[in-house]
């Protein structure tokens, strides 16, 4: 059917030219056929030629076919990069994103190796916690989430990326808490829900078709529902000095500076990511 990369490639831009423009169509091929074939984007602009077997023809028939459908490339191929692993990615959970692993890097740019109690709620694919895991062989991690489907995709991940025995994986709402740390945790991370419900109409299909509602959207009337009951949380769960950190919205950072302030944290810094957004805070417990 195909006799190049290139091809392909303008088989996929006349097929998906309503959806993406041509540059993110390019760079769809070649992750679509690096999955395929297993030929990286320097071996295809190496050799353009291609000899697909039956089966991966079969394969990327009903990638493309996914991906006219709307779904986002990696829920197609159901992969996603995170902090140099690949994360095995459904519709029951998010899509791992550059902003999140940002997170991480400053989490382990604060904190050393030395022996400590991490929780990562509202864990999702596990991302957070495995890459914290991989990085940091020394600590005991837990991560929890409200959904049974997210969990199965986070404990796949974890035994697929060989960490699945440093991970305690289990169900919470944190929203109404049934387990509860008492003062031993010294680390909280979370990347909450904080899309507000009016942006939906601003969003892609992609997303709001796709990607879990209820890990993205807060209601208009309370959009710091999440952090305010984390904050909370991490009050009691947390030791003295203890670390609280946040993926945020890019217009909250100072509302959720100024509510962890208020419910007693110290030394609350805000962070921006690369573009020079707001995007993440930290937080600390109080020493006395």
């Amino acid at each position: 059917m195909y006799s190049s990369f290139t091809s392909i490639s303008k088989h996929l831009e006349d097929r998906l030219s309503h959806l993406y423009e041509a540059r993110e169509i390019k760079n769809i091929s070649y992750r679509i056929m690096e999955y395929v074939t297993g030929k990286t984007r320097k071996d295809w602009m190496l050799d353009d030629q291609t000899n697909l077997s039956e089966s991966q023809q079969d394969v990327l028939t009903v990638v493309i076919q996914k991906l006219e459908s709307g779904a986002p490339m990696q829920y197609a191929i159901e992969e996603a990069d995170f902090m140099g692993e690949v994360f095995f990615v459904d519709e029951s959970v998010l899509i791992p994103r550059p902003e999140t692993e940002e997170l991480v890097h400053w989490i382990l740019n604060d904190l050393d190796f030395s022996r400590r109690m991490v929780l990562d709620i509202g864990t999702g694919s596990g991302c957070i916690a495995i890459s914290l895991a991989k990085h940091r062989g020394s600590w005991s991690i837990s991560a929890c989430d409200t959904s049974n489907e997210a969990l199965v995709v986070a404990r796949r991940n974890a035994r697929e990326l060989k960490v699945v025995s440093e991970i305690v994986f289990y169900k919470e709402d944190i929203l109404n808490p049934s387990t509860l740390y008492e003062s031993e945790l010294d680390v909280i991370v979370s990347n909450p829900p904080y899309v507000l419900e009016s942006d939906k109409d601003l969003m892609t299909k992609q997303v709001t078709e796709h990607e879990p509602s209820v890990a993205l959207f807060v209601p208009d009337t309370d959009p710091l529902r999440f952090y305010r009951e984390i904050g909370t949380y991490g009050l009691k769960a947390l030791k003295p000095g203890g670390s609280l950190y946040f993926e945020i919205h890019t217009d909250k950072g100072n509302e959720v500076l100024e509510l962890l302030k208020n419910q007693g944290y110290i030394d609350v810094v805000l962070k921006q990511d690369l573009t020079g957004r707001d995007r993440m805070v930290r937080a600390t417990t109080p020493t006395d």
